[in-house]
């Protein structure tokens, strides 16, 4: 939160992470969860970000920012290419830090909080 870069859950202290949860729960955000069952890391990313961008389209997206990752981001943007190019999906997407771009802390937290809920 304030002056913070960038939130991990899993370096923040229980009662910060109670108080982060709560806040971004209290927030008028939609969000989904999609899995792969893919042994290879990029394989199902592939799937995930496929799937990611056909929810997104359904929804009338405009513009998806992912978080930057050198080692995905070529890969991502293939993926992606080949979507727009073979009309099924027709918005804009770009890569991003957190640090510039806060609601991927959101997208951060709301994963830590499905994964510890699904155990």
């Amino acid at each position: 939160m304030p002056r913070q870069r960038r939130i991990h859950m899993r370096k923040e202290g229980a009662r910060r992470q109670a108080e982060i949860r709560k806040k971004v729960e209290a927030m008028s955000l939609n969000s989904f969860i999609v899995t792969s069952d893919q042994k290879s890391q990029p394989m199902a990313r592939r799937e995930c970000l496929t799937e990611v961008a056909r929810i997104c389209q359904a929804n009338n997206v405009i513009e998806l920012i992912i978080e930057a990752d050198a080692s995905y981001e070529s890969d991502d943007n293939k993926t992606l290419a080949r979507l727009i190019r073979d009309g099924a999906i027709d918005f804009q997407f770009r890569h991003s830090i957190p640090q510039t771009e806060p609601m991927l802390w959101a997208a951060d937290v709301l994963a830590w909080i499905a994964n510890k809920t699904s155990r």
